[in-house]
């Protein structure tokens, strides 16, 4: 009975096994640059598909979702090569009216979103509107670090930037995103449950 009581204790606290990091400039430097119709990674038990698009407010047509390498992470890139590089290489970054889509296997909490700029900084002048699950959330400034809190399972990070497009500070790499699946509210529940079985059990045993 103890061994079962503590399985299920361990179940109820180990809320940080739902936790992710999708860490894409380590993807990149480790697996090496290349485009993908479709990249997907599986962190613990969140899988994530990661997909390109450019020209979304004109004409909109697939792209390529791209690992740079160098410290960049995953970015777009319209043409790729045989070798499956980005031709021309300087398009590789999410550019103006280039979005990254990453839909994951199920509902979850995107935390934090590290970006850097086209030039693999952190200096950056553009923006980006985010859609989550077909809802737009608006546009937001461009940072190296986006605290975001935001539930869903389909997002779409657009590059809205106005001005020049060729500048490094209006594009962005998604470096390394963070999320997390919501623990289920019945553990939460059992957990208070389970303490007063356990202070019960211990008043029997000091009573005894």
């Amino acid at each position: 009975m103890k061994k079962v009581m503590l399985l299920l204790v361990s179940a109820v606290f180990s809320v940080s096994a739902s936790a992710a990091s999708f860490d894409f400039a380590n993807y990149a430097d480790t697996e090496g640059e290349a485009g993908y119709a479709s990249y997907v990674k599986t962190e613990g038990v969140i899988t994530v598909t990661a997909t390109g698009t450019a020209n979304v407010s004109t004409t909109p047509t697939s792209a390529f979702a791209y690992l740079d390498a160098g410290g960049a992470g995953l970015g777009v890139c319209k043409n790729i090569g045989s070798t499956a590089q980005c031709e021309p290489s300087s398009d590789d970054n999410a550019l103006r009216d280039e979005a990254i889509k990453l839909s994951f296997d199920q509902a979850v909490w995107v935390t934090d979103v590290d970006f850097v700029n086209g030039s693999h900084g952190t200096s950056f002048t553009g923006t980006y509107e985010l859609i989550v699950d077909g809802i737009s959330q608006g546009t937001q400034a461009l940072a190296s670090l986006a605290t975001l809190n935001i539930f869903g399972t389909v997002f779409e990070f657009i590059n809205n930037s106005v001005g020049n497009k060729d500048l490094a500070s209006n594009q962005f790499y998604i470096n390394v995103l963070d999320a997390q699946v919501p623990v289920p509210a019945a553990l939460f529940l059992f957990a208070p449950a389970l303490l007063g079985f356990f202070g019960l059990r211990r008043k029997a045993t000091l009573a005894a």
